[in-house]
């Protein structure tokens, strides 16, 4: 009884051994934040075809979901990765261009990983890695499109001003730092005249018109700020 027990044990070691290894991670991508609404997210591939995806921030799923490629896809994905040989690359590519998207690719082989960072200035590719475990995803029904949380739902009301910027001022930039410090939701809708003039838009059922003029009004870069009524009004 004693030897069968063994036995028992030893092949219950060696299916979960099996099992491991049938399944291990075979190539991760995870993507980085930068200044603007850059998608962040990981995407994780195993080597039986099993599939990941961690929705963090700017994305219109923040969730975790899972998925399964198919045997084609499977076969493509390691035809690809065998062509390119991720190993043989340096673990970074230093960038010169200001706050690009970048992305670390994790490769696994043999209990071995490697980390490659980067962004669009890595070597053609690694970048068409990266696309590639992209495209599997959206073909699994994954959307990997950056989401601006500040996007005004359709059904809310929309309350316009008129907003002047310092014509140094880069309005894009001006409206992101506000919205991070205010957490208002404000929104460019057009540039009305060549003198940094505006037409920006918030949520009128979340703010008060006053409010927001008071806020605009209070703004270093702001020169003057009022309500978007019609052009007869205001003359």
């Amino acid at each position: 009884m004693l030897l069968c027990l063994l036995a028992c044990n030893s092949n219950k070691k060696t299916e979960t051994t099996v099992q491991k290894t049938d399944n291990q991670k075979l190539i991760q991508l995870e993507t980085t934040p930068c200044r603007g609404y850059c998608p962040v997210y990981k995407l994780t591939f195993f080597t039986n075809g099993e599939a990941q995806y961690e929705g963090i921030r700017f994305v219109k799923e923040v969730a975790l979901r899972k998925f399964k490629l198919s045997a084609d896809e499977l076969k493509r994905l390691n035809n690809k990765l065998a062509a390119t040989d991720l190993w043989k690359y340096p673990e970074s590519f230093p960038t010169t261009i200001a706050d690009a998207p970048g992305a670390t690719i994790t490769v696994y082989k043999d209990q071995q990983e490697k980390n490659i960072v980067g962004s669009i200035e890595r070597p053609k590719p690694i970048r068409e890695v990266q696309d590639l475990l992209n495209e599997l995803a959206i073909a699994h029904g994954i959307a990997l499109d950056s989401v601006n949380p500040n996007e005004i739902p359709e059904e809310a009301p929309k309350t316009e001003v008129l907003v002047k910027l310092k014509p140094e001022i880069n309005a894009g930039n001006w409206l992101r730092d506000i919205n991070q410090t205010s957490k208002t939701g404000l929104q460019l809708i057009r540039r009305v005249s060549a003198d940094n003039l505006w037409v920006v838009a918030f949520d009128g059922s979340k703010f008060a018109l006053n409010d927001i003029l008071d806020l605009l009004k209070a703004h270093e870069h702001v020169l003057e700020a009022q309500p978007n009524r019609k052009a007869s009004e205001r003359e």
